[in-house]
């Protein structure tokens, strides 16, 4: 029976994003990118909640979660010409107006419902809410790691070199403090760098900080980098967290 929902959701996932295809190349080009981007993540969920040793129904439910986790994306690029929430909509808040009251999404128990609308809300912010329940934190913690690790294949074709702009302290100081920036803090192309690198401290499990490791991601981003002392030192410390995590 799940595979059989399943079946239904991706059809209608698929139906609903080709309604999208335009014969404007760049609307066009943006919608191809989403769709595999929605592909890579499911990936990438379906192996971590293997690795997690999660039962079927948790795994079918990450599976459900990745799928349907970047549906505001469609419309938003349709609309704004843009995924910077920031500058048109959350993405994610758009994404459940979309799907509220699918009637494919009925094969989810109330408390699925529960945890599928708290995981998608929150894949894209910058952290948890404090309250969120064991179950809630688990399926958000998937999806954020699926979603950031897929984040990275994209971005890894175009790295900029260094920017004359160069970087601002708050970045470098939350890279030094160990935890993930805000995207509103972003004023350079350099910031931007920096603000991928310091995704490593939102990752949740070692398994995908092994695989941004082992895919190669980080070096390509540190070489286009200013090498100051400051970065320097940046790296230095993320370095070494990376390699206590991964021994963990």
């Amino acid at each position: 029976m799940q595979q059989k929902d399943l079946a239904e959701l991706q059809q209608w996932f698929t139906d609903y994003v080709s309604s999208f295809y335009s014969k404007d190349a760049d609307v066009q080009k943006h919608v191809l990118l989403k769709q595999e981007h929605t592909s890579k993540v499911v990936e990438n969920a379906c192996e971590l909640s293997g690795w997690l040793g999660l039962s079927a129904r948790q795994r079918w439910l990450a599976e459900v979660i990745a799928l349907f986790h970047d549906i505001g994306r469609f419309q938003q690029y349709a609309q704004y010409r843009t995924f910077v929430d920031h500058k048109s909509v959350d993405h994610a808040q758009l994404g459940l107006s979309i799907i509220a009251g699918l009637s494919q999404l009925a094969c989810l128990s109330a408390k699925e419902q529960g945890i599928f609308a708290f995981a998608i809300t929150n894949h894209n912010r910058i952290k948890l809410p404090a309250l969120a329940d064991e179950n809630e934190r688990l399926f958000a913690a998937i999806i954020r790691d699926a979603d950031k690790l897929d984040i990275y294949r994209v971005l890894s074709e175009n790295i900029p070199g260094p920017s004359k702009e160069g970087y601002s302290p708050v970045i470098i100081q939350d890279l030094l403090d160990g935890r993930q920036s805000s995207y509103t803090e972003i004023r350079t192309p350099d910031d931007r760098k920096l603000l991928r690198l310091s995704w490593v401290y939102d990752m949740n499990y070692c398994w995908t900080i092994e695989k941004v490791v082992r895919r190669g991601y980080l070096e390509p981003i540190i070489e286009q980098l200013p090498q100051t002392p400051e970065v320097r030192e940046v790296i230095q410390r993320l370095k070494q967290y990376i390699t206590a995590k991964m021994g963990m």
